[in-house]
C-alpha cells in the first residue's frame, strides 16, 4: 500500500537507501536516505539513534496479545529441517550461538516501563544460550517437533529463540528451530538460514571470528517508524484508511461445519490443495498477462467466491511481511 500511495520510484529509492544506511559505512548513506524520503513527501527523523527501548507497532500487538494469554504458545515460529550425513555438533552448536550473538532482535527482551511494553536488549556476554539435546525415535520426529514448538516464551527472559538437535541415528538428525514473532518474521527466516550455515562452515573449519553486526539495529528502526507515526503524513493515512473502511461490515453470513468458540484455541487446521499443473500454468499465464502475481489472481478468485455470497463490500486479510528490504 506504501509503494501504491507513494508510486514505484520513490518506493524503490527509499528501499535502496535504506538498504545502503544499513549495510553501509559511509557517513553520508545517512544524508541519501533523508534525501529519498524528502522527495517522497514523508518527514525524515531527527537522528537514528545508536539504541532505543522502543517496539514497532507490530510488536506492539504482539506484546499486548501475549501478556493476555502468556502462557499461549501462538505466536511461536517454528522451522524443522532434516539433516541427513555426519553433523559436526560442536560447530553446530557454536553457529547457533553466534546467532545470538550477531543479531540483537534475538537478545532483547521485552519488559513493562510506565505502564507500556519496552524492548531491552542484552549484550552477548550476558545471554546465556545453550542448544537442546536429544535422542528421538524415528516414528517420533513430528511428535518431537510438535512438542519443541509448543513451550512458550516468558517476553521478559531473553533469548525468545531455541534450538534443539534431535538425533535419530548417528547420520540422521533433525534441527528444530523456535523462535518468538515478536523478534522474528517470515522474511527473516532465509537470512537466518544464511547466517546459520556460514556459520557452521566458518567453526567446522576452526575459524572462530565472528562477522560484524548490522549497523542499524532493528530497534532503531522501530524508533523510526514511532516518530514517523506522529507525523502529519502519517495522520494522513490513518485518516484514509479510516474512511476507507468506515461504512464496512465485518460480518460474514458463510456457513462452517460448527460454530465458532467463545473463547480462541488455536487448534485449528489447515488444508492444502494441489491444483495441478494445468491449472496452475493457466493461472500463471493469466498473472503474467494482466501483469500481476498468481497470489493477487487467487486472492480475486477468493474475493469472487465471497461474493456468490451477496456482500459486496468485502475485507480479507492476508499476511504480510510490511518491509521491502532485509
Amino acid at each position: 500500500e506504501l509503494a501504491e500511495r507513494l508510486g514505484d520510484t520513490h518506493a524503490d529509492a527509499i528501499a535502496h537507501a535504506w538498504r545502503e544506511l544499513t549495510r553501509s559505512r559511509d557517513p553520508s548513506s545517512q544524508g541519501r536516505y533523508h534525501d529519498a524520503l524528502r522527495s517522497a513527501g514523508l518527514d525524515p527523523p531527527i537522528a537514528l539513534p545508536a539504541e532505543s527501548n522502543a517496539l514497532s507497532s507490530a510488536q506492539s500487538s504482539l506484546w499486548f496479545f501475549q501478556q493476555m494469554h502468556p502462557a499461549s504458545p501462538a505466536y511461536n515460529l517454528t522451522f524443522a529441517y532434516r539433516l541427513k550425513g555426519p553433523l559436526d555438533l560442536q560447530a553446530m552448536d557454536l553457529a547457533l550461538g553466534d546467532l545470538v550473538s550477531c543479531n540483537e532482535a534475538l537478545r532483547t527482551a521485552f519488559t513493562e516501563q510506565s505502564g507500556g511494553p519496552a524492548a531491552r536488549p542484552l549484550p552477548p556476554q550476558s545471554v546465556a544460550f545453550e542448544v537442546g539435546h536429544d535422542r528421538v525415535d524415528p516414528e517420533s520426529v513430528q511428535q518431537y517437533v510438535n512438542d519443541c514448538a509448543r513451550v512458550p516464551f516468558d517476553l521478559v527472559q531473553a533469548p525468545l529463540f531455541r534450538a534443539y538437535v534431535g538425533a535419530v541415528d548417528d547420520h540422521d538428525n533433525v534441527l528444530v528451530l523456535v523462535v518468538h514473532h515478536i523478534v522474528f518474521d517470515g522474511w527473516s527466516r532465509h537470512l537466518l538460514l544464511r547466517q546459520l550455515t556460514d556459520a557452521y562452515r566458518r567453526h567446522g573449519s576452526g575459524v572462530l571470528d565472528l562477522p560484524p553486526a548490522d549497523r542499524v539495529t532493528y530497534g532503531v528502526f522501530a524508533e523510526h517508524q514511532r516518530r514517523w507515526l506522529s507525523s502529519s503524513k502519517a495522520s494522513e493515512d490513518l485518516e484514509f484508511w479510516r474512511s476507507k473502511l468506515a461504512k464496512v461490515d465485518g460480518a460474514m453470513p458463510i456457513a462452517t461445519d460448527r460454530p465458532r468458540p467463545d473463547k480462541q484455541t488455536h487448534t485449528g487446521r489447515k488444508r492444502i490443495q494441489r491444483l495441478g499443473s494445468n491449472l496452475s500454468n493457466q493461472i500463471e499465464a493469466f498473472a503474467a498477462a494482466m501483469r500481476t502475481t498468481p497470489f493477487i489472481v487467487m486472492l480475486a478468485a477468493l474475493k469472487m467466491l465471497l461474493r456468490l455470497k451477496g456482500v459486496s463490500d468485502l475485507i480479507v486479510g492476508v499476511p504480510f511481511a510490511n518491509r521491502t528490504v532485509e
